[in-house]
């Protein structure tokens, strides 16, 4: 989460448009069914700092990254 923060203070910001994310370790303390991740609290408090609501990347675990959407 360290490499955002130095990315956000680079950028001037946090990103307007949206950021997708593929569960960082940091972030996720387990992948559910679906889309649904419990996230860990460290990463919800990073959000709430920043106000910056990630969202999920469309690829499944098993598919391979040609298919992720853009």
């Amino acid at each position: 989460m360290e490499g955002l923060v130095e990315a956000f203070n680079v950028l001037g910001g946090v990103p307007a448009r949206h950021i997708r994310y593929d569960n960082l370790k940091p972030a996720v303390n387990r992948i559910c069914t679906g889309r649904s991740r419990v996230e860990s609290e460290r990463w919800l408090t990073f959000r709430a700092h920043y106000v910056h609501v990630p969202v999920g990347s469309s690829r499944t675990p098993t598919a391979p990254a040609s298919s992720m959407a853009v």
